[in-house]
């Protein structure tokens, strides 16, 4: 069998744009509570490959000084590197519309090369501006990013969650489509999950992805994940996919390797690249994605900020997540 290797282009972001000879990019962040949101920024601003640049700036519904406080630090920061930065207001549970027109219109303004840094972006906005990138015709060159932080909170990251739904435009609205497959990214709190598999997919088949080595504490925490879902005695071995996190095209690969390319019900807990991983399959697929949302975010999610990560999802009006081997 003639099997072909995907060459998806990834790693440390400033080795990356020197090996795809990089031009002028236009960056979507997100200004956070966190320091990290500001690293992809100033790697595209000292390296001079900014061409403009769009902060959406996310507001809980349980808005806290901390929040504010930490924001305007961080607001500080971007202001004094670069005065021309647009930043945008908006609600977390916002309707999807008013994302839809501003990533429409960064689009349309940009020279098709586009860096989205998903590092601070919660998931009901990250998976919809990937998908709207992805299906803009003019956009040539999509890379996204993600950098670690020195260190997350002890405490929960997240607090009062939503109902389950699907996320914004990662829903199959077709009544007669069913799902034989879960998938469920493991992450540290699985917020309201479990009653929901207990419940109304009951009957599914489950496969877990596992980070792997997720490293102390983590190792605990992920663990906890499992136990809290109260799924573990269903759980088999050879249904846990240990996967690299950094590693974005084998995660991608290894989904599309146990899924056959089908639609599958996802559940994208857990680290925000393993997360983007879903996030590509889903868009190919045409697969549902369902999340919890959580209401409150820790003003102190994470501190400090280490590597940055880039991954060439579109390189020249090829995209590159568009099947399992290339």
């Amino acid at each position: 069998m003639n099997m072909s290797v995907a060459y998806r282009p990834w790693g440390d972001l400033d080795w990356l744009l020197g090996s795809i000879s990089s031009n002028k990019f236009t960056l979507i962040g997100c200004l956070s509570t966190e320091e990290r949101c500001l690293k992809t920024h100033e790697i595209l601003k000292n390296r001079g490959n900014l061409l403009s640049t769009a902060f959406l700036e996310i507001i809980d519904p349980n808005e806290t000084q901390q929040h504010q406080t930490n924001r305007y630090a961080w607001r500080e920061r971007l202001n004094k590197l670069d005065k021309n930065v647009a930043i945008s207001t908006h609600d977390l549970l916002c309707p999807i519309g008013d994302i839809y027109k501003l990533i429409k219109d960064l689009a349309a303004n940009s020279n098709g090369k586009i860096i989205l840094d998903i590092s601070s972006f919660p998931k009901r906005f990250f998976f919809p501006i990937t998908k709207l990138l992805l299906a803009h015709k003019a956009i040539s060159t999509i890379l996204i990013t993600y950098t670690v932080p020195e260190k997350y909170s002890a405490e929960d990251l997240s607090e009062n969650p939503l109902t389950w739904q699907h996320i914004p435009m990662f829903d199959n609205d077709d009544p007669d489509v069913t799902y034989d497959l879960a998938l469920i990214g493991l992450g540290f709190v699985p917020l309201g999950l479990s009653s929901l598999f207990k419940d109304r997919f009951s009957n599914l088949r489950i496969k877990l992805m596992f980070p792997f080595p997720p490293g102390a504490p983590f190792f605990q925490r992920t663990w906890k994940f499992i136990e809290e879902m109260e799924i573990s005695p269903k759980i088999d071995s050879k249904d846990i996919l240990r996967v690299d996190t950094m590693n974005l095209s084998e995660m991608f690969d290894a989904i599309c390797s146990i899924s056959d390319k089908r639609g599958i019900l996802i559940a994208p807990y857990g680290p925000k690249t393993m997360s983007l991983a879903m996030c590509l399959y889903a868009c190919l697929t045409d697969s549902t994605v369902y999340y919890t949302q959580p209401t409150t975010y820790n003003p102190g999610y994470s501190q400090g900020a280490t590597k940055c990560t880039g991954y060439c999802i579109k390189l020249n009006g090829q995209s590159l997540y568009n099947n399992a081997d290339g």
